[in-house]
């Protein structure tokens, strides 16, 4: 009963919220996100709940599945923009509203893409993931462009096949549905920006290694500190590799859309893990 007047009254004052001088606690934030939660997806049930082991969070139940949907993401970006609350709860509030009812495309083996997303948000949000490299997994995604529901573990246990068979499927539909991208130069920092929220998955393809070592000339040293941000540089050009460092570096405090905080290099068996910027001074 606390919580319903508490939502009612947080409700009333989300205008206020947006403008206001001093930030939200941590309970307030989730109370006006529960409310914003309920009329994204009225047909669910959710309920803000605490634990000792997973602080507070939001249970949500939605036809014959359960989800727990944490809201420390959430909260941070707040925190970075108060003045931006409601689109920053609308934003969010889509994506748990895409990841638990997707929007009406069908999923088989001709439909699914793959997504690279940082792990956590992939447990945060449920989602089906496999590892790929450093802090990175690979989720399955359908739609196109900006208009993509990832899945659930039920989602593609509904596939039928096996781990194999869903990967071949999601690269060989990438690559029939993408093009490689032409990057933009900038001072000897391959930059590629704005392809769609399906851009970073470009990192899991050997052609596109291909191509920019060519540009290149020779070894390469990739990042992703952002879903719509993919950056190459040469990996004896210190120059570039710092300014790619810097991008990387701080991005999942202050980017809704951060993805990695790793610098990648690319040997004989794939992807790996160069640095963690993170943990350099």
């Amino acid at each position: 009963m606390r919580i319903s007047c508490l939502l009612v009254i947080a409700t009333l004052l989300i205008g206020e919220f947006s403008c206001a001088k001093r930030e939200m606690s941590l309970e307030d934030f989730g109370l006006i996100y529960l409310g914003t939660l309920r009329k994204a997806v009225p047909n669910a049930q959710f309920e803000l709940r605490s634990s000792k082991e997973e602080g507070l969070f939001i249970f949500c139940s939605y036809d014959s599945s359960t989800h727990s949907i944490y809201i420390d993401n959430a909260y941070r970006t707040y925190l970075d923009n108060p003045g931006d609350v409601n689109a920053i709860l609308e934003h969010y509030s889509n994506v748990v509203r895409n990841t638990i009812i997707g929007r009406g495309v069908v999923v088989s083996l001709g439909t699914i893409l793959p997504a690279l997303r940082h792990h956590t948000y992939a447990t945060e949000y449920n989602l089906w993931q496999r590892p790929f490299a450093g802090d990175l997994v690979v989720c399955l995604s359908v739609g196109k462009d900006s208009s993509i529901a990832l899945l659930t573990p039920d989602e593609a246990d509904s596939l039928h096949s096996s781990d194999s068979a869903i990967m071949d499927s999601a690269r060989s539909n990438f690559r029939r549905d993408y093009g490689i991208p032409d990057p933009i130069d900038s001072a000897g920092l391959l930059e590629i920006r704005d392809q769609g929220a399906l851009q970073s998955s470009w990192l899991m393809f050997p052609e596109m290694w291909d191509a920019m070592r060519a540009k290149m000339h020779g070894d390469i040293v990739l990042a992703l500190p952002g879903r719509d941000i993919l950056l190459f540089a040469a990996i004896d050009n210190k120059r570039a590799v710092d300014r790619m460092r810097s991008a990387v570096r701080g991005t999942r405090e202050r980017n809704p859309y951060a993805l990695s905080e790793c610098l990648f290099i690319v040997g004989g068996s794939g992807v790996k893990v160069l640095e963690e910027v993170n943990d350099k001074p």
